[in-house]
């Protein structure tokens, strides 16, 4: 009560960094559970919550806040108060130790950092470089503590220990003996009877590696002296370690026995208190539920006292949304409709007129074989030009025609376009026995924009055996038409003339689209290179609307 009538008079933030730094853990943790109950806590609040759990050895708690504290900095924007969530996490995951599960965070936000947040980056790699030592990952840990650079952190203990456990698993025994020294001056200096013994006990360690057991021993009960029953029991643990290695070393076994049946004692203490830690976890979960509960009848009251003003507005909102939507319908509508006839009439200029650059080449073409009195030829051209001509006009009445007259167009456009040709190419147009042409109908010059295109960009003038296949097959209520030609490939047009587009072919998918949409009836274009396929040319693939003829 005391510290949340001075919470009252001095502010927030305030009383929790007094709180923190006096060593009130618990009476923090309390002040800011209570005001969770009642409101959202800012992310300085969730900071020395999550610090003092820690600091208790509640490390799942204080998992848990620091997740919340990285969603709420991300949700504000709030990098600074992120990169301290962030320190917060990979510390609780280092002390869970969750060893993989915290290198791969640390790997994950270490590309978050900015140059401005060097400072908070090096106090990361404490974390991070510790994550890799207890992964056996040594030079990794090396390279990571390298990057600590500020003198702020170099003189400190933290990192003169850690630095010193590192080095003596890369063959450093020298330096990390200075290390250790200096460290455990500090110590001493504080009167901090854990760190002595933690010292004291990596001290040993690293005279066991050398082989100097005489050392190790002076060392070892060094450690036992400075340890009180505050030490931590993972120190604890640790020092019972070494004298198990000690005595293993210098081939005392019955020693040693009685070590490792201290260090398994240990390790049951350790245990249950993480069983009790892993309760209190589910029991603060308990707390923040009820809480939630909690804040939502409050949500419930407040919306029930201006339910019947919302109801009015929300009448009204509707009213005039649904106004709006009418009037939105309306517009679209008369855009889709007029896009349609667009469309249309587009689709019946290209049917009908058969473009007049088309028919001006084709009339210079006839011109030039009567000119070198190419009779027999001439007369072929005319007569296939005439029959696509007549066909194109008939067909250009109707939105549909049967297969086997749009077939025999394609067929005349092609020899057309043949007789005209300096280098002739062959071609099929090739019916599956399931296909019924006298029966399907199909829309007009859907197939035509695809050969013309094979025709004028798929081959080059010093091709040699040029090839256009047509291959119509029907299959599970579907009419696919291939076009394949063994040219240089869509991509190689593509690269030359990246700024332009066949207009047929644009209008020839939106004809597709509108066509299956009408006749609900799946439709489907795919134009591929054939070097995907380790071969040359050209692939179109269509799937094209239809209807079936009933008689």
């Amino acid at each position: 009560m005391c510290a949340i009538n001075f919470l009252i008079s001095y502010g927030q933030s305030n009383i929790d960094s007094l709180l923190y730094h006096a060593n009130k853990y618990e009476e923090l943790v309390s002040v800011l559970t209570k005001k969770d109950e009642k409101e959202e806590l800012s992310a300085s609040e969730l900071f020395y919550l999550g610090k003092s759990y820690g600091r208790l050895g509640s490390y799942s708690n204080g998992l848990l806040i620091s997740d919340r504290m990285i969603k709420k900095s991300l949700n504000t924007d709030d990098s600074l108060n992120l990169m301290k969530a962030i320190n917060l996490k990979a510390e609780n995951l280092i002390d869970l130790n969750k060893i993989k599960e915290g290198i791969e965070f640390c790997e994950k936000v270490s590309g978050v950092f900015r140059p401005k947040d060097s400072r908070q980056l090096e106090l990361l790699c404490f974390k991070w470089g510790m994550l890799y030592y207890q992964n056996r990952e040594y030079e990794k840990a090396l390279q990571i503590y390298n990057k600590i650079k500020s003198e702020e952190f170099l003189k400190l203990t933290l990192y003169r220990h850690n630095y010193a456990l590192i080095l003596i698993q890369t063959g450093n025994y020298e330096n990390a003996f200075k290390e250790f020294d200096w460290s455990l001056e500090l110590y001493k200096e504080d009167n901090d009877s854990t760190g002595i013994t933690h010292v004291y006990s990596n001290m040993a360690s690293l005279f066991l590696k050398k082989g100097e057991f005489d050392l190790a021993k002076v060392y070892l009960d060094s450690s036992t002296t400075f340890e009180t029953r505050e030490t931590p029991l993972r120190t604890v643990k640790n020092r019972l370690n070494r004298y198990y290695d000690y005595y293993m070393q210098t081939n005392s076994f019955n020693e040693a026995r009685i070590y490792l049946d201290s260090v398994k004692k240990v390790e049951e203490l350790i245990f249950n208190r993480k069983l009790n830690e892993n309760i209190e976890e589910v029991e603060t979960a308990d707390v923040r539920e009820k809480s939630l509960q909690h804040k939502v009848k409050l949500t419930d009251s407040k919306l029930e006292k201006t339910y019947q003003q919302i109801l009015w507005v929300a009448i009204i909102v509707v009213i005039v949304i649904l106004g709006l939507l009418f009037l939105t319908f309306l517009y679209k509508y008369r855009n889709i409709k007029s896009a349609h006839e667009n469309i249309l009439i587009e689709q019946k200029l290209l049917r009908s007129q058969m473009t007049p650059h088309f028919i001006f080449n084709s009339l210079a073409v006839l011109q030039g074989m009567i000119l070198n009195d190419e009779k027999t030829k001439g007369v072929a051209y005319l007569s296939k030009f005439s029959k696509l001509l007549r066909g194109n006009l008939e067909n250009s009445r109707n939105n549909l025609v049967m297969l086997d007259k749009e077939l025999d167009t394609i067929e005349h456009y092609i020899d057309i376009q043949n007789l005209a040709a300096d280098h002739v190419f062959s071609y099929s147009i090739k019916i599956d026995d399931k296909v019924n042409v006298d029966e399907l109908m199909v829309p007009t010059m859907m197939i035509q924009p695809f050969v013309e295109n094979a025709i004028e960009h798929g081959f080059q003038k010093d091709d040699e055996d040029k090839k256009i296949d047509i291959n119509i097959s029907f299959k599970e209520n579907k009419l696919l038409c291939v076009i394949e030609d063994n040219g240089v490939g869509v991509n190689h047009n593509k690269i030359k003339n990246d700024e332009k587009k066949s207009l047929a072919t644009v209008i020839t998918k939106e004809r597709l689209a509108m066509f299956s949409k009408e006749y609900k009836t799946e439709s489907y274009i795919k134009i591929e290179d054939m070097s995907i396929y380790g071969k040359r040319g050209t692939i179109v693939s269509l799937i094209l609307p239809h209807q079936i003829l009933k008689y």
